[in-house]
């Protein structure tokens, strides 16, 4: 039993068997492996070599290419003068970059193209015997069948004018050698008007092929996609030789079928050749009908005396794939490897690559003879054996020697570690309990503390999901409610009422802010745990924000008879670069707390600015003392876990949610800080906050924003003539937001309770609303749908893009790409701060009086119409704070934007820039227009974008619009700055 067990005794008594076993595996893997992989070896060095071979031909194909795609342009432009034609073309044919590889060329005109009345006029040179480039007028002879019916100017009619196609190979009636024509179609206007042509050279081929096939061994030929060689190591093989009837037709090559009637031996491999090619898929692939392929087909037979049906269809395969693919651009290509029993040249088993030019339907064939194959697998079975040995060798004296320290030692000690950290949270995976040994019993200890971590895991899991989704329904089902409570009291407080009155409504609305804040607490926890709370970058007075907190926090203090404290210590400056608003929210909160648990004493804030380890960079340290009762040392641990509180117990004193100090620890984490906390039970607690920032470049005062009072906004007349329609499915939430509405000085409310209501308003409404409030979550039809249809209704009609603001109790970030995804303009959350809809609304609903009057009014008084229909002041003032230097400054930055936007979209006009460009440009401006309170060319470019996919003559009269926009603009503020 013990010898069963002993894992050392196990693993001599296998390594005796693997000796044996691994002697009759190396001939097995001789035969098998090391073959296949040295076969695997020779067929990648045949893919490299065909792509080599490819390479070089496509280099002479592109030169004939482009040689005759110029020629057939020069040809259009050039005056139908004879000598012009003889003078300029011969000029092309004979660049001595190409008279090696080039056999001739040049312009071959339908009837009475060149000359009114005229048939054949054609302008050809060619190279004779010696190489010389000489004219041949043969063609031009009346008795003869004429060149516009040869196999290599037909199927030219049914080629695009960048498509080139590639006759048969043929032996050259001049100078004796292999070639084939490149033919260019030449059209005016889309009409056909004859083509130009470049004779390529196929001599040094069969010799390229040769010279490449000596590092891997065997042979190298080419078939064009009629199946004719173009070439083969014996030429006499492959040519028409005694059958045919002149010296050039002796020469001419025969195809694969024909070479397989002469030697049976070839049928295997040209079998294989025939199959792989793509001009088979042609109308299947790339969706073309069968029957114009045979339209095609058809019209290529019945106009050449030269082409039969059966080349005819291969032709009209070949045009439509030239017409709808661009030149082979040079990627590698994968062969088709097969096995053939017997080669014709070899005479012995072989291996074949075959490789297919897929814009010519060429194929280019290796042939390897597998005896090749075979050395190479008997040098590496020597190799390996010698190696096999010699490694057993080491093994097996090592093998006694080490087997106790490196394997049986080793597994005790892990096993010994696991049973010690089973409750250590390592990751780990399920191993083979069957194994009656060491590993078995390592095996029992780690899966058992595996399964426990699985289901620990999915509790965790499941918990954490829950808890996602309570924060997210919590978030809208509590602000839906509070922003009736809120908005309702606040106006309500603007009501005639007596001393009792307004006491009781004083506390509903104290008791609605204090739940705000406990919503906001959760929504901001919620935002952290799901990494949307993204912190801002910005200037500000840490002086004036630390004194604006004390001055929030003072109240609150004196009510409890608590003197709040305020030390500052600059050792540097106090203009930094930050996040003011959730600095002053942890600042906020931890003054708070130390307000709620004193009941006697003081509160101190003291803030220290100091020098920072990093240059341009201060350590601001915070230090929030109170009197207070102190927290026990038991509840050390608890304080900034979420959701937890030194006292949780069910009498306790002091409220809220758990939250506050766990969010203002992750918060000073996200700035790069630290928070820590000193405490003595019945003496007091000292909060310490280090944050690093960066100092300012310039010297910053706090920023206070200004805020136009609603007694102010009702004085405006702007909106009493706009429309509005106002969708939410809460009817408190509907009347206040009416009341609102109408105390900011809008008549004309609409009032719909979901998406359905919405789009009737829509569509019965003559003349489309000035704007719309929109809720999100509503029965029936939500917002996201109802803002969806009517974008797509705004499109079908041409009506004017009206305005969307969502006005949700969604609060997440993610909510709000969703509006924006929707077709919204903008989004304000619930609660509504009177305030905030205001300033939004006025964004986007502009009063379009003055630019309507500014058309009829003389030129002297048009740059002070634009001063209110072109730019709202207000808006710009929010940046500049009435500083004329920054307000060119950003006018400057604006306008260069624009210009560059604008050039953009004329671009598009143009027909140089896409759809893609034209959008991005819109949208980029209209995004400036807004932040500079550009608001009616903010509304074009809205519109410009909208029309990204439209009509050019809509997108002229937009492109007219905006220029039109951009310089009353520019005007207004060149006036604005004499």
């Amino acid at each position: 039993m013990f010898m069963k067990k002993n894992i050392s005794i196990q693993l001599t008594l296998m390594f005796v068997l693997t000796c044996f076993m691994l002697s009759f595996a190396i001939i097995f893997i001789q035969r098998q492996y090391v073959l296949n992989f040295l076969e695997e070896k020779a067929l990648e060095e045949h893919a490299l070599t065909g792509n080599r071979f490819i390479k070089h031909l496509n280099n002479r194909l592109i030169i004939a290419e482009t040689l005759a795609t110029n020629i057939a342009k020069l040809g259009l432009i050039m005056p139908k003068d004879e000598s012009v034609f003889k003078s300029h073309i011969p000029a092309i044919i004979n660049l001595d970059l190409a008279a090696n590889v080039i056999a001739g060329g040049g312009i071959w005109p339908e009837p009475d193209w060149f000359s009114s009345g005229v048939e054949r006029r054609s302008f050809f040179w060619g190279r004779n015997n010696e190489g010389v480039l000489e004219y041949y007028d043969d063609y031009n002879d009346p008795k003869g069948n004429g060149y516009h019916h040869e196999e290599w100017y037909v199927p030219s009619r049914y080629m695009s004018n960048r498509g080139c196609y590639w006759s048969r190979s043929y032996v050259d009636p001049y100078s004796f050698q292999p070639m084939i024509t490149c033919t260019i179609a030449m059209k005016e206007e889309e009409k056909f008007i004859g083509v130009s042509t470049i004779d390529l050279k196929l001599e040094g081929i069969a010799d390229l092929l040769q010279e490449g096939m000596k590092t891997i061994g065997g042979y190298a030929f080419i078939i064009d996609r009629n199946d004719k060689f173009i070439s083969f190591p014996s030429q006499k093989m492959v040519q028409l030789g005694e059958e045919g009837k002149t010296e050039i037709e002796k020469r001419e090559y025969i195809d694969i079928n024909a070479l397989t009637k002469r030697n049976s031996v070839f049928a295997d491999l040209a079998h294989e050749v025939q199959a792989y090619t793509v001009l088979q898929k042609a109308g299947v692939d790339d969706g073309t009908s069968d029957s114009y392929i045979a339209d095609v087909s058809r019209k290529v037979d019945e106009d050449s005396y030269q082409i039969d049906s059966a080349e005819a269809e291969k032709i009209a395969r070949f045009v439509i794939r030239k017409n709808e693919s661009v030149m082979y651009s040079g990627e590698v290509i994968q062969p088709h490897h097969v096995k053939i029993p017997n080669d014709i040249i070899l005479g012995e088993p072989s291996y074949a690559s075959i490789f297919v030019l897929p814009h010519m339907d060429w194929r280019v064939v290796l042939v390897t003879p597998e005896t090749v194959i075979a050395r190479y697998a008997d040098k590496m079975f020597l190799k390996i054996t010698v190696i096999t040995l010699f490694a057993l060798a080491i093994v097996l004296m090592g093998f006694f020697i080490s087997v106790q320290r490196i394997v049986v030692a080793p597994l005790n000690s892990i096993i010994r570690k696991l049973r010690a950290n089973s409750s250590a949270g390592e990751e780990i995976v399920y191993l083979d309990e069957n194994s009656p040994n060491e590993i078995g019993q390592i095996s029992k200890w780690y899966n058992t503390r595996t399964r426990e971590l699985v289901e620990s895991k999915k509790d965790a899991e499941k918990a954490n999901l829950a808890k996602s989704d309570f924060l997210a329904n919590i978030s809208h089902e509590l602000r839906t409610p509070m922003n009736g409570i809120i908005g309702l009291t606040s106006l309500l407080l603007d009501t005639p009422l007596d001393d009792e009155q307004k006491k009781y409504v004083d506390a509903v609305l104290m008791s609605g802010d204090s739940l705000l804040l406990l919503l906001n607490d959760i929504l901001d926890f919620s935002k952290i745990e799901a990494g949307e709370l993204i912190l801002e970058e910005m200037p500000f007075n840490l002086r004036e924000s630390m004194q604006h907190v004390v001055n929030l926090m003072s109240p609150i203090a004196s009510r409890k008879r608590i003197v709040l404290n305020f030390k500052y210590t600059d050792m540097a400056s106090s203009s930094l670069i930050g996040d003011p608003t959730r600095i002053g929210q942890i600042i906020t909160n931890l003054i708070g707390n130390a307000v709620k648990f004193t009941e006697k004493g003081h509160v101190t804030l003291e803030v220290l600015v100091e020098k920072g380890k990093q240059p341009d960079f201060v350590t601001a340290v915070f230090r929030i003392a109170d009197t207070g009762i102190g927290i026990p040392e038991n509840a050390h641990g608890l304080l900034f876990q979420k959701f937890s509180q030194a006292d949780s117990s069910t009498s306790r004193k002091f409220g809220g949610t758990g939250l506050g100090l766990a969010i203002s620890k992750n918060l000073v984490e996200m700035m790069g800080g630290d928070i820590s906390f000193k405490s003595v039970v019945g003496e007091g607690t000292t909060f310490t906050v280090v944050l690093p920032l960066k100092a300012a470049a310039e010297e910053v005062a706090f920023n206070k924003k200004n805020r136009l009072p609603l007694q102010e906004q009702q004085t405006e007349n702007i909106f009493m003539t706009k429309k509005v329609l106002l969708v939410d499915d809460h009817p408190v939430n509907i009347m206040f937001a009416e009341k609102l509405l109408r105390k900011i000085g809008f008549k004309d409310i609409d009032k719909a309770e979901n998406g359905v209501q919405a789009l009737q308003c829509v569509n019965e409404v003559e003349g489309s609303y000035d704007l719309i409030l929109m809720d999100c979550q509503m029965p029936e039809m939500d917002g996201f749908e109802a803002s969806q249809n009517i974008r797509s209704l705004e499109l079908k009609s041409g009506n004017k893009r009206t305005p969307i603001i969502a006005m949700t109790a969604h609060a997440m970030e993610k909510d709000r790409d969703m509006c924006m995804k929707a077709g919204m303009d903008d989004y304000i959350s619930k609660p509504v701060v009177p305030e905030k809809l205001y300033s939004v609304i006025k964004q986007w609903v502009a009063d379009t009086s003055s630019e309507q009057k500014s058309s009829c009014a003389a030129a002297g008084e048009q740059v002070q119409e634009e001063a209110v229909s072109v730019v709202d002041m207000s808006r710009l003032l929010l940046f500049t704070d009435g500083d004329m230097e920054q307000e060119k400054m950003l006018v400057d930055v604006f306008l260069n934007v624009g210009r560059s936007s604008l050039q953009t979209l004329e671009e598009h006009i143009q027909g140089r820039a896409s759809n893609e460009d034209w959008k991005m440009a819109s949208h980029k401006l209209k995004g400036s227009a807004s932040q500079i309170g550009a608001n009616g060319l903010a509304q074009m470019c809205a519109a410009a974008e909208a029309e990204n996919l439209g009509s050019m003559d809509k997108k002229k009269s937009l492109v007219a619009d905006i220029t039109a926009s951009l310089e009353g603009i520019s005007r207004f503020f060149e006036s604005r700055w004499v």
